[in-house]
């Protein structure tokens, strides 16, 4: 089956066209990926403390003091649960014996 110049010139052309449209995005993926890396970069940076070495365990030792003091609440209301349950068995027991 011939073909004719002007046909294999159209063909050459679409598929010229299709691997430019390709390239174009993927070099608009590239472009966001490394867009996307920088902004992970800067985060961490952030997070990490940066130009201020040892913030990140400053976090660290607030959150420690944080849970300690949980604990002691969490201590200290067992602690009164623990004190009125009792006093309310003695009320309860006083109040039988009358």
């Amino acid at each position: 089956m011939p073909v004719d110049n002007d046909t294999l010139l159209r063909l050459l052309t679409t598929l010229d066209q299709k691997q430019d449209a390709r390239s174009d995005k993927q070099d608009q993926r590239h472009v966001e990926l490394i867009s996307a890396i920088s902004k992970l970069d800067t985060q961490m940076e952030s997070v990490l403390g940066g130009k201020q070495p040892g913030r990140m365990q400053s976090v660290e030792e607030k959150a420690d003091v944080l849970m300690r003091f949980r604990y002691k609440l969490l201590g200290i209301a067992t602690l009164v649960s623990a004190v009125a349950s009792a006093a309310m068995s003695v009320v309860l027991h006083l109040w039988k014996m009358k």
